[in-house]
């Protein structure tokens, strides 16, 4: 190493992590020996790949919760559309309920108008008002006895109280 570079001893070294390290040191015995160690570091590839799995349920057992995360807003953003959907759609119903109740009652009047008009014209009907109409006629006729049988002053006082000031 030339002198004039000057290099502190942990610039020598280089950190890997574990794994990165069996995967490098099988990947060397693997080219260096036989066959049968070839199986060997398969088998210790696969048990790396079972370390990454557990760490990958770790991480995602950890993100579960965070809502400030890609798949978390774009969770929030769906609940917050379904959640809009379903209040539109309950509103919707209240409305169609409303609705519904607004065409019973005017179904309703119709009807009551209707039967209303069909014993209108029935024969017992229009005798009942024919009668009606001529028991006012005769109170009616009757009025002028009355006010001929009361004094002068009772009548102008009754009258009075009819008429406006």
């Amino acid at each position: 190493m030339p002198s004039s570079l000057s290099l502190s001893p942990a610039a020598l070294f280089c950190v890997l992590p574990a794994h990165d390290l069996v995967r490098l040191r099988n990947s060397a015995v693997a080219a260096t020996t036989s066959p049968s160690s070839v199986s060997l570091s398969t088998s210790s590839s696969t048990s790396i790949n079972a370390h990454r799995r557990a760490l990958k349920q770790c991480s995602d057992a950890r993100i579960a919760g965070w809502a400030d995360t890609v798949e978390g807003k774009w969770e929030k953003k769906l609940r917050a559309k379904t959640e809009r959907q379903e209040a539109r759609e309950k509103e919707r119903e209240r409305v169609d309920a409303e609705e519904a109740e607004l065409e019973r009652v005017e179904t309703e009047a119709t009807l009551a108008r209707a039967k209303a008009l069909i014993f209108g014209q029935s024969d017992s009907f229009k005798a009942f008002r024919s009668a009606q109409r001529y028991a006012d006629i005769l109170e009616v006729r009757e009025w002028p006895a009355l006010f001929l049988s009361l004094p002068y002053t009772v009548c102008r006082v009754l009258i009075s109280s009819y008429l406006p000031d």
